[in-house]
């Protein structure tokens, strides 16, 4: 059931058509996909490896980005600095980033 509800929350950026620059992850063990939606970049990382990973994602260089990225589904935020999030991921774990752009 949270699955469904986190797929249809995501539908919007999912299916978007909007030009986007891929997100740049300095783990191997993290995949992402990079989306546009209106005034938001969407990042869906998830790590596949069976270890933690402490990553550095570096946003799409094209936009300018707010001060604050909500971590969708896991009621926080982080801060980009100049356009790079630093975050931690469990293994098998996923946290899916929404940053309004200026």
């Amino acid at each position: 059931k949270q699955l469904n509800q986190e797929l249809l929350a995501l539908e919007p950026a999912l299916f978007s058509t909007e030009k986007c620059s891929a997100a740049l992850i300095s783990d191997a063990g993290i995949l992402s996909l990079t989306r546009k939606t209106r005034d938001r970049v969407w990042v869906i990382a998830v790590n596949i490896s069976e270890r933690e990973i402490d990553a550095r994602i570096a946003l799409p260089a094209e936009f300018k980005y707010d001060s604050s990225a909500s971590v969708e589904f896991e009621q926080r935020a982080t801060k980009p600095d100049g356009g790079v999030i630093l975050d931690h991921f469990q293994p098998l774990h996923r946290h899916v980033y929404s940053i309004e752009t200026k």
